[in-house]
C-alpha cells in the first residue's frame, strides 16, 4: 500500500511524468514496428525512442524525493532508473549498429552511384595546376562501361577550365574512345578500380625521362605540383595526376608495350567496375 502522494506538490512535474508516460507509448510503438519491418528506419525510430525514454527518466529521477509516492514508489522508481540503464546501454548498441547499417547503405550508393566532379573540386584543381605547362591533353573513354563517357566529358571540362588544351584528334567533346584497351582484372583482385589511368605507350613499358616535379605549399593543405625545368609530356601527365588525387579523384598509372601509340600519354577512363 502506498504511503502518501502529495498531488499538489507533483503538479509543477506534470510535464515530466507525461513525457515519461509519452516515451512508454512511443517505445513500445517503435518496438512492435521493427520487430514487424527491419529496416534502417525502423531501427532508428526505435533508437531515438530509447533516448526519449531514458531523458524521461533521467527528468523524472530529479523530482524531490520529498514529493514522490513514498517509499514502494521510490523503489519502483530506482528499478525503472536500473532498467534506464539498461536500455541507454542497448540504445548505444543499436545507435552503433545503425551507423554500421547507414554505412554499409553509403558505400553501397557509391558503388552504384556514377562518377561525378564536383564544382568545389574544379576550383581545387584550377589553383593545383596554375604551376604546370598548359599543353593539349589526350583524354580516351572507354568504348563501353557505366558512365565512362559522362566522367570523361567532366574531365575534359576541368581540363579546359584549368587552360589545358584538347589534343586536335579529340571528338566534338574533346575526347577519343578507345577501341584497343580492354579492362579486366586477375583472379582474386577485389581493390577498388581507380577512375582514371595515366596511360603510356613504350617499347619496354617504361619512359627513360626521371620524374621532375615537386611541390610548392599551399593553402587548406593543398601542395601545388611545380614542373621545375623539364616539361617533359610524363612529367605533365604526372604532376596533373597528383592534382586530381588530391581534390579526390583515384589515379593509377598503366604502360602497355604493343607499340600502338610509342611514347604517348594519355588519361585513360575505365568503365566504373570491372
Amino acid at each position: 500500500m502506498l504511503a502518501w502522494c502529495d498531488l499538489h506538490a507533483l503538479a509543477p512535474y506534470r510535464g515530466t511524468i507525461i513525457g515519461v508516460a509519452g516515451g512508454i507509448g512511443w517505445l513500445v510503438a517503435a518496438f512492435v514496428e521493427l520487430k514487424k519491418d527491419k529496416n534502417f528506419w525502423a531501427a532508428f525510430n526505435f533508437v531515438v525512442a530509447l533516448i526519449f525514454f531514458a531523458q524521461g527518466i533521467s527528468d523524472f529521477m530529479e523530482v524531490p524525493s520529498n514529493i514522490r509516492m513514498g517509499e514502494t514508489l521510490d523503489k519502483a522508481t530506482n528499478e525503472v532508473y536500473g532498467l534506464s540503464n539498461e536500455l541507454v546501454a542497448t540504445s548505444n548498441s543499436l545507435a552503433q549498429a545503425t551507423n554500421d547499417l547507414a554505412g554499409k547503405v553509403a558505400e553501397a550508393n557509391s558503388k552504384t552511384a556514377p562518377r561525378t566532379i564536383t564544382p568545389k573540386q574544379v576550383v581545387d584543381f584550377i589553383y593545383l595546376s596554375e604551376d604546370i605547362e598548359k599543353i593539349p591533353i589526350t583524354i580516351y573513354a572507354a568504348q563501353s562501361g557505366d558512365d565512362a563517357y559522362s566522367f570523361a566529358m567532366q574531365l575534359r571540362e576541368m581540363l579546359t577550365e584549368a587552360k589545358f588544351g584538347i589534343d586536335p584528334n579529340s571528338d566534338q567533346d574533346g575526347m577519343r574512345r578507345d577501341i584497343t584497351i580492354n579492362t579486366g582484372r586477375p583472379i582474386g583482385q577485389t581493390v577498388a578500380t581507380p577512375w582514371v589511368f595515366i596511360f603510356h605507350y613504350g617499347d619496354n613499358g617504361d619512359h627513360a625521362v626521371p620524374l621532375d616535379f615537386d611541390y610548392v605549399r599551399g593553402t587548406n593543405g593543398l601542395c601545388k605540383p611545380r614542373v621545375t625545368y623539364n616539361n617533359d609530356p610524363k612529367n605533365i601527365y604526372l604532376a596533373i595526376g597528383d592534382c586530381l588525387t588530391q581534390i579526390g579523384i583515384p589515379v593509377e598509372g598503366m604502360s602497355s608495350t604493343n607499340g600502338m601509340r610509342p611514347g604517348q600519354y594519355e588519361f585513360f577512363v575505365p568503365p566504373k567496375s570491372f
